[in-house]
């Protein structure tokens, strides 16, 4: 195919950002001479191939010239398209400095001269699980739902396509997740108290055999030394309550991030 009969390429997408994407690849010259190239050794028919009809097309045999192996003898062999065509794809993404999420893009550019809404990137930023063989651990023993996940960037993201990854992707993972672990296990997420680390200083007390009040008293004379000792009882007994009060929380929490 000469050069000059190529013809632009049918974009049929509505939004212009994603547009623009795709306008700013397939416009290019070097783009352009590459694939009238690859159509005439593919031997692509001049009115190209119905969308419809590309993955039929590609399972054909045709025959191509290739060289011999250390040779510079070239000779004709029966061969199917699709690898031909998949590994100009992958040459051109390496070219073009494109993620694999074009690689829709670059095929129909090639086949169909249509591209369309379908054939642009799903999304330019998705969720992934962090460790596949992890995650299969995890499910022999039981616990199916991952508890790390990535969040995948491509070279056209948006700041936009982050936020509505994290709202609508990941929002409802960690809900399911948590939904899980309720259901499942009778587990809850625990929500951190105001004064947690108090909390948690006193939980170790009365575990190690401290009494309320005892620890309410010490609690008060290292924050109020000069306190009148006619108000110290009144104040013990509130604080002892408070403190009561915290440490069954954290007990409380404890049990809510535990499997049963």
């Amino acid at each position: 195919m000469d050069e000059n009969e190529y013809f632009p390429i049918d974009i049929q997408v509505k939004d212009n950002w994603r547009f623009s994407q795709v306008a700013f690849l397939v416009d290019r010259d070097d783009f352009i001479s590459d694939i009238a190239y690859r159509r005439t050794k593919l031997k692509v028919p001049a009115d190209l191939i119905p969308r419809n009809r590309i993955d039929y097309w590609s399972e054909l045999t045709g025959e191509f010239d290739v060289p011999h192996s250390g040779f510079n003898v070239i000779s004709t062999k029966l061969l199917h398209r699709y690898p031909i065509i998949e590994q100009f794809i992958l040459d051109m993404l390496k070219k073009y400095n494109k993620s694999t999420q074009f690689h829709n893009v670059i095929k129909n550019a090639l086949l169909s001269g249509i591209i369309t809404e379908d054939d642009l990137p799903f999304v330019s930023a998705h969720l992934r699980m962090i460790d596949q063989e992890e995650y299969a651990r995890m499910y022999i023993a039981g616990i199916y739902i991952p508890t790390e996940m990535a969040l995948i960037l491509t070279p056209e993201t948006r700041l936009e396509d982050v936020t509505k990854a994290y709202k609508k992707y990941f929002r409802n993972y960690s809900q399911s997740y948590k939904r899980h672990l309720l259901e499942n296990y009778g587990a809850k997420t625990p929500k951190t108290m105001p004064s947690i680390r108090d909390a948690r200083r006193w939980y170790w007390s009365h575990k190690w055999g401290e009494g309320y009040a005892s620890i309410a008293h010490k609690e008060i004379m290292n924050n109020n030394p000069n306190i009148n000792p006619a108000d110290l009882s009144d104040t013990v007994r509130i604080k002892s309550g408070q403190i009561r009060k915290a440490i069954l929380r954290y007990q409380s929490s404890l049990k809510a991030s535990s499997f049963k």
